[in-house]
């Protein structure tokens, strides 16, 4: 966003409207003073951040510019408090500056839906890209249920076993199960009858494991994967 933002007006008969570089608004009122101003726009004070500012032109706007500038300017405060917690969430991945993460919030349609959800699932999975979170996107469109996570969960391979007989009867070793979970693009942690079990999928192979006992519950090859597996691998090829 421009330094000076032109063509934007407060339909307020003798005022005039300032709006900063870094996105934040003041107006002064003819013969000064500014206790009305920020009653009108649901503030009890005049906010501390307010500083100089660029003043911009009461030139023709639509209503629905106007409405959208006086959201930004009464919601300021609590949107610099949710910019600054976004930023500490996405690091490079978040807006440049206060504007631009209130013309996100305020004009971008679904931008700021995506930006949400980003958000939400960068704090719940802290080390993933914006290319692994399109990846999880992808993953939950295929129809799978559980909590899908992109990257994989981390579990100790090393200390992997079959449960029993019965959770290889697909055939696999148990290095074959070790390598699906070590090469795994994806993990989705479901509910099942008979307890939790955290599903690894890998380009060549699955395998299924207790997080509490590290005992594998099934392992089996890409050839088995029924339609909803093999859509999920098809995601990351």
């Amino acid at each position: 966003m421009a330094d000076t933002v032109k063509g934007c007006e407060i339909p307020v008969t003798g005022d005039c409207v300032f709006y900063r570089a870094d996105g934040l608004f003041e107006r002064q009122r003819e013969g000064g003073g500014y206790a009305e101003f920020y009653k009108d726009i649901g503030l009890k004070e005049r906010p501390e951040r307010f500083r100089s500012a660029n003043i911009f032109n009461n030139t023709n706007q639509s209503a629905e510019s106007r409405d959208v500038l006086l959201k930004k300017i009464r919601n300021q405060e609590s949107d610099y408090e949710q910019y600054e917690k976004y930023k500490a969430v996405l690091g490079e991945n978040a807006p440049k500056s206060f504007a631009d993460f209130q013309e996100l919030k305020y004009n971008s349609g679904d931008g700021w839906a995506y930006t949400k959800q980003f958000t939400s699932y960068k704090r719940r999975v802290p080390e993933a890209t914006e290319v692994d979170f399109q990846k999880y996107l992808q993953v939950k469109a295929t129809g799978i249920i559980g909590t899908i996570r992109v990257p994989p969960e981390k579990i100790e391979v090393s200390k992997l076993v079959f449960r029993d007989k019965h959770a290889a009867r697909h055939g696999c070793t148990v290095e074959e199960a070790r390598g699906y979970v070590e090469s795994a693009v994806c993990s989705i942690r479901r509910k099942k009858w008979d307890g939790e079990s955290v599903n690894f999928y890998s380009l060549d192979g699955a395998t299924y494991i207790d997080p509490e006992t590290l005992q594998i519950k099934t392992s089996f090859p890409r050839k088995e994967f029924d339609p909803t597996t093999k859509a999920i691998a098809e995601v990351f090829e």
